[in-house]
C-alpha cells in the first residue's frame, strides 16, 4: 500500500533512479530512467526500487539537509549503508544490484566495517578525503588515472575515481535538483 501511493515518473534528467519530492503538493515521488531499467534483470530491478524504498524509509533526503554533510560523500555513505542494509535483510538470491551501486566491497582498501550507520560510513569517507587533500598539497598521485597526476590520495582507489571524476556529485544530484523544498 505505501509503494501505491508514491507518485512514479519516467524521466531522462535522471541517469539511474532516485527519490524526489512534488514541488506542487509536496508528496514523494520516484524517478526511474527508463533506458537504464530497462537494461538491468529483474532482480536488479526488484534491487533498485528496494534501494530508492529505504531511502524513502530512512527519511535519507530530508536528512541531508539538517547534517550538511559533504555532498561528495554523502550520496556514497547513504548507498553504502542501504545497500549493507539490504544484502543482510533480504535473501537476495530473488535480488541484486547494477554492478555500478556502492558497496562495502566498492573500497577494500577502507577497512569499512558491515551492519554500520549512515555517519560511521560518512565519517570513514571524509576522513579518506582528508587525506586525499592532504595527499594532494605534496602532489601526491591519485590511485584512479595516469602516474603524475597529482590529484592526491585517498587510499582507496574507488574513491579517488569517484571525487576525481566528480561522480560522487553526479550519483544523487537530482536531490538537489528536484528538491528546492529542502535545500
Amino acid at each position: 500500500i505505501f509503494l501505491a501511493d508514491i507518485e512514479r515518473e519516467i524521466s531522462k534528467l535522471v541517469p539511474t533512479a532516485a527519490i524526489s519530492i512534488n514541488k506542487k503538493n509536496r508528496d514523494y515521488k520516484m524517478i526511474f530512467n527508463q533506458e537504464f531499467m530497462d537494461n538491468l534483470t529483474e532482480p536488479e530491478q526488484i534491487g533498485v526500487l528496494i534501494h530508492e524504498t529505504m531511502h524513502l524509509i530512512k527519511g535519507h533526503f530530508l536528512l541531508t539537509k539538517q547534517l550538511r554533510w559533504d555532498v561528495d560523500l554523502r550520496n556514497i555513505a547513504l548507498d553504502l549503508h542501504i545497500n549493507d542494509s539490504i544484502l543482510s535483510s533480504f535473501n537476495t538470491g530473488d535480488i541484486s544490484f547494477p554492478k555500478e551501486g556502492c558497496f562495502i566491497e566498492t573500497f577494500p582498501e577502507l577497512n569499512l566495517n558491515k551492519n554500520e550507520s549512515s555517519l560511521y560510513y560518512y565519517q570513514k569517507l571524509k576522513e579518506a578525503k582528508n587525506n586525499k587533500e592532504k595527499s594532494k598539497k605534496k602532489n601526491e598521485d591519485s590511485l584512479f588515472g595516469q602516474p603524475g597526476n597529482g590529484n592526491g590520495t585517498s587510499g582507496s582507489k574507488a574513491l579517488d575515481q569517484l571525487l576525481d571524476s566528480n561522480a560522487a556529485k553526479e550519483m544523487h544530484a537530482t536531490w538537489d535538483r528536484f528538491c528546492p523544498l529542502i535545500q
